[in-house]
């Protein structure tokens, strides 16, 4: 493995998701590069489906956590300071698979300069809703697009830790 070593395989490797938040907001330049890796991700033709939309507003993020669990001391987006939200055009064939790149692109680039983040898929089924409408209306979501998947970001309140091992036997050859 040393001879494949390097920071981007480190850094895959060593990844893992945050669950709890400080609650200062991470730096604006941080925040582009991560935005611009997001960018970069691979997809489908060169389509780039995406609407990408971050929020910092804190009330706003209360007001849709409690809109989405009924509990504000329960945070679906584990209380971080920035959330970027990815819609996918529904046109596009392949944006089910392309925005989930998008956001492996930001949490990649987010743990390579010590930024936390954790990737949220299931609060898309709100937002999707028709509850959810006024919500993907506030963030100025296109019309035909749906939000696919969310990125909680920001410095973590413990020390990152690599992922605990994982199933190699789901690894097969054919």
């Amino acid at each position: 493995m040393e001879k494949f070593s390097n920071l981007v395989v480190e850094t895959i490797l060593n990844r893992s998701s945050v669950r709890s938040y400080k609650s200062d907001q991470i730096d604006g330049e941080a925040l582009s590069v991560i935005l611009k890796c997001g960018l970069r991700a691979p997809n489908g033709w060169n389509h780039q489906p995406w609407d990408i939309v971050y929020v910092q507003d804190k009330t706003f993020l209360d007001e849709l956590n409690f809109a989405i669990t009924s509990d504000s001391n329960n945070s679906v987006f584990y209380h971080a300071p920035t959330v970027v939200f990815i819609s996918g055009n529904r046109d596009d064939e392949y944006y089910a698979a392309d925005c989930p790149l998008a956001a492996e692109n930001m949490v990649i680039a987010a743990a390579s300069i010590g930024i936390g983040s954790c990737i949220i898929a299931y609060l898309s089924n709100f937002l999707n809703s028709q509850a959810g409408q006024v919500y993907k209306e506030r963030l100025s979501i296109p019309e035909n697009y749906e939000v696919c998947i969310a990125v909680a970001l920001g410095h973590p309140t413990v020390p990152m830790h690599p992922h605990s091992s994982r199933d190699e036997s789901k690894i097969r050859r054919y």
